[in-house]
């Protein structure tokens, strides 16, 4: 039984979301509360898995409540009800929200966002992992890339393009600016998924203030944090994004979603990146699982730590707002057959671009690809054809210093 949480000091809306939600979903118990002193009563006597606040509270703040209830539920998901669009509605999301609803709140919007968020939290059946994901409010970036990005918001001359540029460059600084662009704060019909999309809806001077104040970027510690070579990460996230636009493009799909195939293919190894960063010495142990015991990371990763760092990141995005398809390509990109699908998607794009990029040049060599899966989506006879176009397109030059991001 899902324990919900449902916060707001406006009673007469409170009585009517009861109202309405009564029996709508069987399995879900929802705690109401119209007073922010019984909500804090309540978080530390009682264990919930979804909190929802109303973003002003009488002797309180939605904010400061789902800060409380991140240190004492961190694997609970959080959401923040505003009425009144502002940009501290943005600052709090990158603080401690993980997701922004607009007031008043609908029945079918608040079901739909719990529905889709548990089936991703589901997915990882690691309860300290869901922890450690909730509890982020921010992933390392490339520390050449922080300095860049510090020193052209302080720059006079700093420029949407020039910052965008260098945010599209780094998995952790994209996956941070589609989050809040995103956001039901924006009020769009689509997901965004182009960082320089998303850093021009921001604005350079939300952009700033999120980076300078509010410090929404960090800076990893080292370039080889838990053993993971972040340079090396990068480039080959930078090389499956290419790959997995063009497998994409030449299936013939639109263009939303050949983007959405570049952006899960850049980001399909950020769960490496939040691994080896916070939970450093057992990274290394993975690593040193896989080479001394010559068993794939992923095994390794779940033996050691519960989950791997597929599902570990495709559970981030999609906390974080990012569109479901892009989750879904992250974290199913090992394990595809587990998808619902029945053609050629992102997460085909994803899965097979991944393989071929782990090979080396040679016309022999076998990549890990999941046969059964692309025999069921009716892809296998195009194996062939996309590894000879793979190791064409390298031996032309197409690198992962030359792709552009």
């Amino acid at each position: 039984m899902k324990q919900i949480l449902y916060v707001d000091d406006h009673k007469t809306a409170l009585e009517s979301m009861a109202e309405v939600l009564q029996g709508r979903v069987i399995d879900w118990n929802f705690t109401y509360s119209s007073s922010s002193a019984e909500a804090y009563s309540l978080l530390a006597d009682n264990a919930y898995d979804v909190i929802v606040a109303s973003a002003t509270l009488n002797g309180s703040s939605g904010e400061e409540l789902l800060k409380t209830a991140s240190v004492q539920h961190p694997s609970a998901l959080r959401l923040i009800v505003d009425q009144i669009v502002h940009p501290q509605s943005i600052f709090v999301q990158a603080r401690i929200a993980h997701q922004y609803l607009s007031a008043p709140c609908q029945p079918e919007e608040l079901i739909a966002t719990i529905e889709g968020l548990s089936e991703f939290q589901e997915e990882l059946q690691s309860r300290p992992l869901q922890a450690l994901v909730g509890s982020l409010d921010r992933i390392p970036s490339l520390p050449t890339l922080y300095a860049e990005i510090m020193a052209e918001l302080r720059s006079p001359s700093s420029t949407l393009e020039k910052v965008g540029g260098i945010i599209s460059r780094d998995m952790a600084m994209t996956t941070k600016v589609l989050q809040l662009a995103n956001s039901a704060f924006f009020g769009f019909s689509h997901r965004i998924v182009d960082p320089g999309h998303a850093v021009a809806v921001l604005g350079i001077n939300t952009i700033s203030s999120l980076v300078l104040s509010a410090g929404i970027f960090a800076q990893a510690s080292e370039t080889h944090s838990g053993g993971v070579s972040m340079n090396d990460l990068v480039e080959h996230s930078t090389l499956v994004a290419s790959l997995a636009h063009d497998l994409s493009e030449s299936r013939g799909l639109e263009r939303e979603r050949t983007d959405m195939a570049f952006l899960a293919g850049f980001l399909h190894d950020i769960g490496k990146v939040i691994l080896a960063a916070n939970l450093p010495g057992k990274y290394q142990e993975v690593l040193d699982a896989v080479r001394e015991e010559g068993i794939l990371l992923p095994e390794a990763e779940q033996n050691i730590l519960g989950a791997d760092h597929a599902h570990v990141g495709g559970y981030l995005l999609s906390l974080w707002g990012l569109p479901n398809d892009v989750a879904e390509a992250v974290m199913r990109h090992h394990s595809p057959a587990q998808s619902r699908d029945k053609e050629f998607t992102p997460l085909t794009a994803v899965h097979a671009s991944n393989a071929f990029a782990e090979i080396d040049d040679s016309v022999e060599a076998d990549p890990d690809i999941d046969s059964q899966y692309l025999q069921r989506i009716g892809m296998l006879d195009f194996v062939p054809m996309w590894r000879l176009a793979y190791i064409n397109a390298r031996k032309a030059g197409k690198t992962a210093q030359e792709a552009e991001v």
